[in-house]
């Protein structure tokens, strides 16, 4: 039967691939999903930086790189979500497990799940106004009326929560945000549009770390808590 394995990292992940295939034959159909390394991706510097951005490389600078064809990293990936037996590290089931486990009968998850279920954000109110100049930018570009959409509701997003940073701030008070429920769905190659304008871009955009990943979360409707606490102005969030 098939199955889906998840460890904490990718060393993890390969010395399991490895006892299996010791115990089980070389043949075995078993593979991980890859860290992207100088090894295997021949642009790693442009997709070093999206992830700086928040960005996933795989939806913006994959799909116009030119080493693309005969890439091991991309090869490698396909080999992971096509094979009987998938192995992977909790943080990518954090963003995908529906998509791992589809057509899987057993899933196995080795030590604490937390970060799958419930995994943990961090940013600044610092890295939220790089995210505001930067969605600014995107905006400014986008070339039809769903992507300006989105763009702005990212941007009344990320200033939301600087107006609760302040407010923390002033309250000397940790403060729970709960976020209602938002299905506004989502906008087919939003990330790669943002990093086409961020990266050539005439003005120098500072990374914006998870200030990203956090609203965008929050537009889609994907997370449920958010926890400001005013002693180092930095912002929690609990996914959905």
């Amino acid at each position: 039967e098939s199955s889906l394995t998840l460890f904490p990292s990718h060393l993890n992940c390969a010395e399991y691939v490895a006892d299996v295939r010791k115990s089980a034959g070389e043949d075995f159909d078993i593979a991980a999903f890859p860290q992207r390394t100088l090894d295997n991706c021949q642009n790693i510097k442009e997709a070093s930086r999206a992830e700086l951005f928040g960005i996933p490389p795989s939806a913006s600078v994959c799909p116009g790189c030119r080493s693309r064809d005969g890439c091991q990293y991309l090869a490698d990936m396909e080999r992971a979500r096509h094979a009987k037996h998938t192995v992977a590290t909790h943080a990518r089931a954090s963003l995908q497990l529906e998509e791992l486990s589809q057509g899987k009968a057993y899933i196995s998850i080795h030590e604490n799940p937390s970060q799958i279920f419930r995994p943990m954000r961090t940013t600044t109110r610092q890295q939220l106004s790089d995210l505001i100049r930067a969605l600014e930018v995107v905006k400014s570009e986008a070339t039809t009326i769903a992507l300006s959409w989105f763009f702005n509701e990212l941007l009344k997003q990320a200033r939301a929560f600087i107006g609760k940073l302040d407010e923390a701030a002033d309250s000397e008070e940790t403060v729970e945000i709960k976020l209602a429920p938002r299905f506004v769905g989502d906008v087919r190659n939003w990330s790669a549009v943002a990093w086409k304008v961020i990266n050539n871009a005439r003005e120098s955009l500072e990374p914006a770390g998870d200030a990203l990943t956090i609203v965008a979360a929050a537009v889609l409707g994907r997370l449920s808590v958010a926890a400001i606490s005013w002693n180092n102005t930095e912002a929690e969030a609990k996914y959905n």
